[in-house]
């Protein structure tokens, strides 16, 4: 599907002068540096805006070029990333970054086929970092430019498979505009990464999902959705299944102030980042606590005995939401009689710690920050 020339131009004057009349005033957009772009556009995967602008800062703050990133530790990555979730983004940013730094010599890629190769990039982040970084004529696709091409055009498609992605995509090329270096053009040729920021800008505050405000929009008069009173339909809805309930115990083990924690394997779930010891469970139905122990037996081994536990004290059951799972995890606090100076060898863990919760300076897993401010 491709637009016609009056739809292309409609929608590039009108978006633009939208656009550059007032928008929302972002850290990242005060800048086409294309590391803060990439960063920006790899933390708003997922997450709202106004989340990401603290990360942000504080992620240039300590890492303020692609060669500072590059250069260090994935744990110090992983620590200032917590609680934005999805960790693997923070991963693939930090390898991004070595393979710029090596193959690029720090300078950031403008070739699509570049950009694509490099571990998390994909279409849609290649196509903001070109289009906004380098004014290059390149579409991107997400879920509020779905929504606002959706209801303009009244596209009935599904937008959440193979077929439906296409559709967009192709459309969303066939709007974008090509780049002029006229100062004080308005008229929708100059800049394809102000008209992308457009697109994205008029879904996230005014094309919203449950609530457009229409009267204003400033493509509302030709929008064939608001013309036939149909926004809601659009876009067509995608069919959720239910998540896959997943039952967990945790310990919470104690050595005076000191809290242990274990860091997961990089691969996997919450990969990479530190969390209490934390089992699923063999039957959600039987007591947690013989699972648990058990589990406990088998990962620690001999080190176990070590520790002499005394007390599982049990606290209330904590839900943690994931895309596609509901975790529901059942917390004991112990207490170790012995004092255990030197990390425990575990056989899933890659590591184990114990440290002060109160003065963490580790990268946790976004269920167990909750659990660990719960207890404070």
């Amino acid at each position: 599907m491709e637009a016609t020339k009056a739809e292309q131009k409609f929608l590039q004057n009108s978006l633009l002068l939208w656009y550059r009349k007032g928008h929302r005033q972002l850290p990242w957009r005060a800048s086409n540096d294309p590391y803060q772009i990439w960063i920006s556009e790899v933390m708003l995967q997922q997450t709202q805006s106004e989340t990401v602008k603290g990360y942000f800062s504080r992620f240039l703050e300590r890492f303020p070029t692609v060669t500072h990133l590059a250069e260090s530790n994935i744990d110090d990555v992983l620590t200032l990333w917590s609680g934005l979730g999805y960790y693997s983004r923070a991963r693939n940013l930090h390898k991004a970054a070595q393979e710029i730094s090596n193959s690029y010599g720090g300078i950031f890629p403008q070739d699509e086929a570049y950009l694509l190769k490099l571990p998390g990039i994909g279409r849609y982040t290649a196509g903001a970092i070109r289009s906004i970084a380098f004014c290059q004529k390149a579409p991107v696709v997400d879920g509020n430019v779905i929504r606002v091409l959706s209801r303009f055009f009244a596209i009935k498609t599904s937008p959440w498979n193979h077929a439906g992605q296409k559709v967009y995509w192709q459309l969303s090329s066939s709007l974008i505009p090509s780049a002029s270096h006229k100062k004080n053009d308005l008229s929708g040729q100059n800049n394809p990464g102000d008209f992308n920021q457009s697109l994205m800008e008029l879904g996230a505050t005014v094309c919203t999902p449950q609530k457009p405000n229409c009267t204003q929009c400033p493509i509302q008069s030709k929008c064939k959705s608001f013309l036939e009173g149909t926004q809601l339909h659009f876009p067509p809805p995608k069919k959720e299944s239910a998540p896959k309930e997943v039952f967990l115990a945790t310990l919470l083990l104690f050595q005076k102030d000191k809290l242990l924690l274990a860091k997961r394997p990089e691969f996997g779930l919450f990969g990479g980042l530190f969390e209490p010891p934390t089992f699923e469970l063999s039957d959600p139905l039987n007591d947690p606590r013989e699972d648990l122990l058990v589990k406990l037996t088998k990962e620690f081994g001999p080190h176990f005995s070590q520790l002499s536990i005394h007390s599982l004290e049990a606290l209330p059951i904590q839900k943690h939401v994931l895309t596609h799972r509901l975790l529901h995890i059942r917390p004991f606090v112990a207490y170790c009689k012995n004092d255990i100076a030197t990390p425990l060898k575990t056989s899933f863990y890659v590591q184990t710690t114990w440290s002060n919760p109160s003065h963490l300076s580790l990268g946790i897993s976004s269920w167990a920050a909750k659990l660990l401010d719960l207890l404070r």
